[in-house]
Parts: structure tokens; C-alpha cells; sequence
């Protein structure tokens, strides 16, 4: 269940340990992790703010999975463990939250309580599954009522570590960022400087693939596509389709020639861009209880 605890004195710590605070440490540590995978992250709160539940499940749109970071509490003193609950009849979330429950029992040493589901009056109990329009999880890392595992949170090692295992989670339905290269240089062809790199590269998500577009540039004959290090294709238009994208983040670089079949009289300086396959919107919980298993929220 979500946790019904504002704040404790950790056993570890003279200071009170707050879950909103805990589990905005944890968010960002996870966010840091995703993004140094190549995945996009949308944050539903960068600080002490608290939307409203609907409004981080509606945010959730903006991503291809919701993961929702908390931490429990129970007033038995003596409940511990992980436990993620899922979105009633939705495989990829039940998938999701197994696989970050494993992550976090492996990285954290936790003990497994289960991926979960929860029914309430409309579907699922808590408003943010409810109203997630991609699979979405709450994550419930630790026990904050738990003396032993609200010392454990107190401490950054073991935040570190809870993030950890939900990225591993996330990483293994996501997808990673493969190892980013540039393509060969140049070559100086026999009117060198004759072209300029393409302008306004950029590149948009267009069903499972990406779609390159840039500005044309005067004199040329075509556009070179290269991915990660290796051509894929070349383009008479300025724009260019890759259908084959893949998981994770990939680098593309663009530049135009002049010329016939493999023979180059001009050849520009490449135009680069990075673009991200799989984006994440990580909520960080603001604890308190869920007011949205019934009615409308």
C-alpha cells in the first residue's frame, strides 16, 4: 500500500526522515541512471510540489511506461520488504513490475513481498494506475515504519541501490543505449569546402522508427545517412526514414555530396543528432494515501 507516514525519526539519523523526501532521492538517482542508458525521463515533480494524482497519470502519456517511486509503511513496526504493484490485466505493467522486483531483491537485499495488483471499485485501486495511459507500476522500496529499513533509507548507499534495481527493471523491458560512434571523416573529394553541413537536423519518433529531416543544401546531389558509426542509406530529399530503430539511444549523422555512384566531387561536413527510442516518466510519490480508488479521480 502507498505509505500513510509523513515523516520518523530514523534510528540512523537525529533528523526525521520524510518518504516524499526519500523517494525524490530515489527518482533522481534513477533518472540519472536511465538517462546515462540513452532513455529519455520526464520528471512529475523536480521538487517538494505534489500534483495531483490524475494529473502525474495523465503525464505518464508522455512516456512509454510510468514508474511511480515509493516507500511503504504499515503500523505493524515489523513489516519489511519490496513490493510492486501493477495495472489490473495489463501484461507489460505485471512484466514490468516483476522485472523491477527483481531488480531491487538483487540490488538492495530486500525481501520480495510480490508484484501486485489491487482492485478497487473502477479497476484498479490507486488513482495513478487507474488513470495511466501506458503501463505504469508503483514502486514500494523499503518499509519506512520499519526501524531496520527506515535506518537503510536514510542512508544514500542504500537509495543508490533500490535505484538501481528499478532501473535494471526498466532497462530490461526498454532496452539500452548501444555504444556511440561517428562515421569516417570526410573525405576532402576535389571541391572541398564546396558544401555546407546540413542545418536543422533533427529527428522525430514516427511509429517504431525515426524520421530524419534537415534543411536542403545548395549544390547537393544527395545526403549520406549514417547510424552509429555505419551508413544506412542515402537520400535525394532532406528528410529520411529509418524504420528499424531499435531500443535505446542512437546517434545520426547526416551530410550532403556532389557526385555520381561512388565517385565524390563535393562532400560536406557531417550535421549530427541523438535521438532516444524509449522515454520513461519516473513520478516521485509525495506519500500519504491514495483518495482515488473510488468515484472519478
Amino acid at each position: 500500500m502507498l505509505s500513510i507516514v509523513t515523516g520518523m525519526a530514523s534510528p540512523a539519523t537525529a533528523a526525521p526522515l520524510f518518504e516524499k523526501d526519500v523517494n525524490l532521492d530515489e527518482s533522481n538517482r534513477l533518472r540519472d541512471i536511465l538517462v546515462a542508458h540513452g532513455i529519455d525521463v520526464v520528471m512529475t515533480r523536480a521538487g517538494d510540489e505534489n500534483p495531483a494524482l490524475v494529473d502525474r497519470a495523465h503525464l505518464g502519456g508522455e512516456g512509454d511506461l510510468l514508474v511511480s517511486v515509493h516507500n511503504n509503511s504499515s503500523g505493524n513496526p515489523s513489516a519489511h520488504g519490496s513490493e510492486v504493484y501493477a495495472q489490473i490485466g495489463n501484461d507489460q505493467s505485471m512484466q514490468l513490475a516483476e522485472n523491477i522486483l527483481s531488480g531491487i531483491v538483487n540490488r538492495a537485499g530486500t525481501t520480495s513481498r510480490g508484484a501486485l495488483t489491487r482492485a478497487g471499485e473502477r479497476g484498479d485501486y490507486y488513482s495513478i494506475l487507474r488513470n495511466s495511459p501506458v503501463p505504469a507500476v508503483i514502486v514500494e522500496g523499503a518499509f519506512i515504519s520499519n526501524p531496520d529499513e527506515a535506518a537503510a533509507l536514510a542512508s544514500p548507499d542504500f537509495r543508490q541501490r533500490l535505484a538501481e534495481g528499478i532501473a535494471d527493471g526498466v532497462i530490461s523491458m526498454v532496452g539500452s543505449a548501444p555504444a556511440l560512434g561517428n562515421g569516417p571523416t570526410p573525405t576532402s573529394a576535389l571541391l572541398g569546402g564546396l558544401l555546407t553541413a546540413p542545418a536543422g537536423l533533427s529527428a522525430a519518433r514516427s511509429g517504431g522508427g525515426v524520421r530524419l529531416s534537415w534543411a536542403p543544401v545548395g549544390l547537393a546531389g544527395g545526403y549520406e545517412i549514417w547510424k552509429d558509426g555505419g551508413l544506412i542509406g542515402t537520400s535525394t530529399s532532406s528528410a529520411f526514414n529509418d524504420p528499424a530503430f531499435g531500443g535505446g539511444r542512437h546517434h545520426y549523422e547526416v551530410r550532403a555530396f556532389l557526385g555520381l555512384g561512388d565517385l565524390r566531387i563535393a562532400e560536406s561536413p557531417s550535421a549530427s543528432v541523438q535521438m532516444a527510442s524509449a522515454r520513461v516518466v519516473i513520478d516521485p510519490g509525495h506519500g500519504g494515501v491514495d483518495s482515488g480508488a473510488v468515484g472519478d479521480a
